[in-house]
């Protein structure tokens, strides 16, 4: 079984192995690929802005003796950046790895739209500490999430195929795990209940939204994504292992978050441990993907380097659960770590994903697609190792006593190549000689 990329004509040699013909129906002609690359153009702008606002916060955090950017810049990057590019490209992956018909984008563009007043409402109120804005604003986020979940699985309810419809139950869990994140945050944002469970609520919301929302989606999507992006054939097995990965992490998560918020430690313990073995069965296939083609450019490492960001970030966070008397003594190490799993495992993941999707999407054909991609790729080596040297030094002064310029250069080298990353689609995109057609991902056997 291989991924294969195909834009108006078969881009050979991208996945290896041969191809069948495309059996869901698709736009007719350019007038339908144009429309499918002017979508993701608007639809991945509000992505690039959001980091691109992220990254300012951080400068200003810099700056500023105040906690609220490093916040919002947390909150930017995850609520904004992320789960508007999880919205799009969960829908996206539905529809091309299923076969199924594309949803109306009239229906998409409309919870995009409301996804955004959402989240500028929850931000807003937040900092403002507007009560009845931040409950009417994430009330709305939990409605638009809930209507992407459905339309997901209307997509898999009509699909062509059945094969790689597990990808589509990691984002359905994901989306279940928002909804709870959004909750437990509004209610102590809103002081609902008593300060006594700040930090039970405060610890569940984390664990819903980075390794729920974020990690779940991002493990069942890299199960057909990293071979793809490695240009090679899936292992065997591999939807298995995907089987397997959900009921691990999944069970996991809905247990340690459960436990967690209703400050029973160890009942986290036990979830988190078990959302631990799920993502050893997901590195399996990784690994031995890896094994039979290395990375070779900013995509590739920049997938592996966020993968690796993502299994510290779990065996960090289930030490410091054990380790660790009660939650209120938890906390401070949980929120040292969940800036290091923004910069190294999301923000990469979310870099590594976009140079390799946004010049597919752009399509316009084999050489444009790889131009595109080397163009999205320029000083990758020196942009990888600077955002993962920044990501450990940032790591050091939480663990360390050292002069605050080392934090400072930490942030430094972590935001500077997202600089350079959102530079470089600006000048692709600019450039008359860039991608102009549609793609998508279609499943093929050998």
């Amino acid at each position: 079984m291989t991924i294969r990329i195909r834009a108006n004509h078969q881009l050979s040699g991208v996945a290896g192995g041969s191809a069948t013909r495309p059996a869901a129906p698709q736009p007719p002609g350019p007038a339908g690929q144009g429309a499918r690359r002017s979508w993701h153009l608007r639809a991945n702008a509000a992505v690039l802005v959001y980091v691109a606002l992220a990254a300012l916060a951080l400068v200003l955090h810099g700056w500023a003796p105040l906690p609220m950017p490093r916040w919002l810049a947390v909150h930017l990057l995850l609520l904004g950046a992320l789960t508007n590019a999880i919205v799009t490209w969960s829908e996206h992956f539905a529809v091309a790895l299923l076969r199924a018909r594309q949803p109306s984008r009239r229906a998409a563009a409309g919870r995009l739209a409301a996804l955004n007043l959402a989240i500028a409402g929850v931000l807003v109120g937040v900092a403002g500490d507007l009560g009845a804005i931040t409950v009417a604003s994430a009330t709305l986020l939990g409605a638009v999430v809930l209507a992407h979940v459905g339309s997901l699985l209307r997509i898999a309810r009509h699909a062509l195929t059945g094969r790689f419809a597990g990808t589509v139950s990691f984002y359905v869990a994901g989306g279940m795990a928002l909804v709870a994140g959004v909750s437990f945050g509004t209610l102590i944002a809103v002081h609902a209940v008593s300060p006594r469970w700040d930090e039970p609520l405060h610890s569940a919301h984390v664990h819903a939204n980075v390794f729920g929302w974020v990690g779940l989606t991002v493990l069942g999507t890299l199960f057909t994504l990293w071979p793809t992006v490695l240009r090679t054939r899936m292992v065997d097995q591999v939807m298995r292992a995907a089987t397997r990965c959900l009921a691990l992490t999944a069970t996991g998560l809905a247990i340690a978050v459960t436990g967690l918020a209703a400050d029973l430690r160890w009942v986290g313990v036990g979830g988190l441990t078990l959302y631990g073995a799920g993502v050893i069965v997901a590195l399996q296939p990784f690994v031995a993907t890896w094994r039979r083609k290395r990375p070779r450019d900013m995509a590739a490492w920049s997938l592996a380097a966020g993968m690796g960001w993502l299994s510290f970030g779990v065996v960090a966070d289930l030490v410091m659960l054990a380790r660790g008397p009660d939650l209120q003594s938890y906390i401070p190490g949980l929120d040292a770590l969940v800036p290091l799993l923004a910069a190294g495992f999301v923000l990469q993941i979310l870099l590594g994903a976009l140079t390799y999707l946004l010049p597919v999407v752009w399509g316009g054909g084999p050489a444009r697609v790889r131009a595109g991609i080397e163009g999205l790729s320029l000083w990758w080596r020196a942009r990888v190792i600077a955002l993962n040297t920044g990501v450990v030094l940032v790591a050091v002064t939480g663990v360390v006593s050292v002069p605050s310029v080392i934090s400072a250069l930490g942030w430094t080298l972590a935001v500077a190549p997202v600089v350079t990353f959102l530079g470089l689609v600006i000048r692709v995109m600019v450039n008359p000689a860039a991608p102009g057609d549609g793609t998508r991902v279609e499943a093929s056997k050998p």
